[in-house]
C-alpha cells in the first residue's frame, strides 16, 4: 500500500562530517568567516546604493544643467565655472573614481541617441 508520507517516500541521508574531511571546530570557523566577509560586502553594498542614489539624483537635477552627452564629472566642473554650487561631496566622490568606471557616466548615457 502506498505511503502518504513524503519523508517516508524520500529519505534523507545525512553525511557523516568526518567522511567530507572536516571536524566540528573547522567547519565552525569556516561559518564565521563567511558570516564576517557577508556583513563586510552588505555595508559595501549599501555605501555603494547610497552613492548610486544620489550620483542619480545629481543626473536628474536641471539646476546643474543638461546632463546629455558629458560625464558626471565633467558636468559637475562645468556648473562650478558657471557658480551653480553642485555638491562637493558629488565632485570629490567623481573625482576618486578610475576611467573605466560606468559610474563616471550619466543615468541617461546611451539612452538618448
Amino acid at each position: 500500500m502506498p505511503t502518504n508520507n513524503v519523508q517516508d517516500f524520500y529519505r534523507q541521508v545525512k553525511s557523516n562530517r568526518k567522511d567530507l574531511g572536516f571536524t566540528k571546530s573547522e567547519s565552525s570557523a569556516k561559518k564565521k568567516t563567511h558570516l564576517s566577509e557577508k556583513q563586510t560586502t552588505a555595508a559595501g553594498a549599501k555605501e555603494e546604493c547610497e552613492w548610486e542614489r544620489l550620483l542619480t539624483e545629481f543626473d536628474m537635477d536641471m539646476k546643474y544643467g543638461p546632463c546629455s552627452g558629458m560625464k558626471r564629472l565633467e558636468r559637475w566642473e562645468r556648473a562650478v565655472k558657471m557658480d551653480l554650487n553642485p555638491p562637493t561631496e558629488i565632485g570629490n566622490f567623481l573625482k576618486t573614481m578610475k576611467i573605466g568606471d560606468p559610474k563616471r557616466n550619466c543615468i541617461l548615457e546611451g539612452k538618448l541617441f
